[in-house]
């Protein structure tokens, strides 16, 4: 039987992460990367980015960040740490949130937790592999505030990456306007929306992505040709 790649025009929504990835592979396909190697922000990310990689023929990996989230809004990010223990905070909103001091210690200290709960799930402790002088594609299922891509990006950049492309199905269109990511070589994202609440929006199905479905994608991805993923994997 034929396999039919998904279609999709910049007024849809995306079926699932999986054919978001799928889309993004697509696009990305035909051109020519130094060593590439995929990362995949975990959890989401990770499901679009290993559609990415099947179709690069580029193994993936899994890195682990975690936002700071707002106090009484918490899918909104004030802030961001990375598993090299990288973080940024968005003063202006902290300032502006009127958020105490104690309080953004106590949220960055459970991040730290949780990011080292999740090396251990997912990578059984192991390093990144490397990547200096690679090109990384830095995978999410959606950016909103941007601020986990951004010490996600600062780190890989310490760490010597020769090219760094950040891709995404969706973000808000200000964000590109506004050119907010110096530290990316460049970003590679699908829709740029004008009316950007969160990236659940711009999904038919965004269920949560579990540790089982990390760590299936993640074992397949480390393969320099990672095989088609069980489409039981619905997220």
């Amino acid at each position: 039987m034929e396999t039919r790649e998904p279609s999709w025009t910049s007024g849809d929504r995306f079926a699932d992460r999986s054919e978001a990835g799928a889309l993004l592979g697509e696009r990305l396909r035909h051109r020519a990367f130094t060593d590439p190697i995929v990362l995949g922000l975990a959890r989401g990310g990770v499901v679009v980015g290993y559609e990415i990689a099947r179709r690069l023929g580029a193994p993936m990996e899994v890195l682990v960040a975690r936002k700071i989230g707002a106090p009484e809004h918490p899918e909104y990010a004030i802030g961001a740490v990375v598993e090299s223990g990288l973080y940024h905070l968005d003063t202006r909103a902290i300032e502006s949130l009127r958020v105490p001091e104690d309080l953004i210690d106590a949220e960055l200290e459970a991040a730290r937790r949780e990011i080292r709960r999740r090396v251990a799930v997912y990578r059984l402790d192991l390093p990144l592999p490397r990547v200096k002088g690679r090109d990384v594609l830095l995978v999410d299922d959606g950016i909103a505030t941007g601020e986990t891509a951004r010490v996600a990006c600062r780190m890989l950049r310490d760490r010597g990456a020769r090219k760094i492309v950040l891709v995404a199905p969706v973000c808000p269109a200000g964000i590109t306007r506004a050119g907010t990511f110096p530290e990316a070589s460049e970003l590679v994202v699908l829709r740029h929306a004008e009316n950007f609440r969160a990236v659940g929006d711009f999904y038919a199905r965004f269920p949560a992505v579990s540790d089982e479905a990390v760590l299936l994608l993640a074992s397949r991805g480390r393969a320099p040709n990672p095989p088609r993923a069980d489409w039981q994997i619905q997220a």
